[in-house]
């Protein structure tokens, strides 16, 4: 039982570690390709890739306590902790979305201010399309790790990559039509 306890620690610090190293990875692309391709979409995608950093370290930890033995303080074990982790997670992503939700707010204020719009260089359909792409595959990877071992917050890390893949295709979603030129845009 605990040489089972000791692999599945092993395997769900691995996942998330892999998590951590793609959202290194995606943040640092989306940033460079939203400054070169003028994609404040994808800038701020970037700070959401930056921010899941944060969060698979708070579940790393809560896997790492969740495992300890039991002792004096804790008779029953530290299993709980996973589930603090997924509540710390939750709380953190919703600032971070507030956050990323009040600046796309100023820049359509602004943006109404100026009245003039860059279109996105293709750099940024091409990053936004491998982050999508990336998270789609992390989030398969992280499931099916959470679900041999029977994980909520490697199954909450996974939904969030998930939830990141879905946020990504809006960069790609709203570039097209300017690299295109199609449909055809009054202000394009």
């Amino acid at each position: 039982m605990q040489q089972d306890q000791s692999l599945n620690q092993t395997l769900a610090l691995s996942t998330v570690k892999k998590g951590i190293a793609l959202n290194v990875f995606l943040a640092a692309s989306k940033f460079a390709a939203g400054i070169l391709g003028h994609s404040a979409a994808l800038v701020s995608d970037a700070v959401d890739s930056a921010s899941d950093i944060f969060s698979n370290l708070i579940v790393m930890a809560g896997i790492k306590i969740s495992h300890k033995a039991s002792d004096m303080e804790h008779q029953y074990g530290h299993e709980r902790m996973e589930c603090v982790a997924s509540i710390i997670m939750s709380a953190l992503l919703a600032l971070a979305g507030a956050g990323i939700g009040f600046a796309g707010i100023q820049k359509i204020l602004h943006f109404s201010a100026e009245g003039e719009l860059a279109a996105p260089d293709g750099i940024t359909l091409a990053v936004a399309a491998l982050a999508i792409i990336s998270k789609e595959g992390m989030y398969w990877y992280t499931r099916s790790v959470a679900k041999k071992i029977n994980s909520g917050a490697l199954l909450a890390d996974a939904l969030h990559h998930r939830n990141d893949a879905l946020s990504a295709s809006a960069a790609p979603c709203l570039a097209t039509p300017f690299l295109t030129r199609w449909p055809p845009l009054p202000f394009a």
